[in-house]
């Protein structure tokens, strides 16, 4: 997190904090308190990346209107994640089952396990 200092983050009292969380997708702008190794805010703006929606363009995903970018920024949906998931031969068709895999932490690595343990890895979003 860009603009968070260690010594705010583990201050005793809580302290004001403004912070930027730099993702693929965009960079979101952030504020709040943080304290004691812990911290809660809001989300002030959201700054897209212009070539974001260029790269997923190019890997076959050209729907992406300016809500769903941002929530591939709040779920960190990269281009890699993409790429490393088709690696696995992996199909996932959609921005929106991307964004629901990574809400519900399946990462590449997660399937490679599972993988290696000999199970089949069916990926169904709900």
């Amino acid at each position: 997190m860009r603009g968070l200092t260690p010594q705010q983050l583990n201050s005793a009292q809580a302290v004001i904090a403004r912070f930027d969380i730099v993702r693929a997708a965009g960079t979101l702008h952030c504020e709040g308190y943080v304290g004691n190794g812990n911290g809660s805010g809001s989300l002030i703006s959201f700054q897209a990346n212009p070539a974001f929606r260029t790269e997923m363009r190019s890997l076959g995903d050209d729907n992406l209107d300016d809500e769903t970018i941002l929530l591939m920024a709040i779920y960190d949906v990269s281009p890699q994640y993409v790429r490393d998931l088709r690696a696995l031969n992996t199909r996932v068709n959609t921005a929106d089952q991307l964004i629901r895999l990574r809400r519900s932490n399946v990462t590449v690595a997660y399937i490679q396990e599972l993988r290696s343990q000999g199970r089949e890895v069916p990926i169904q979003v709900a």
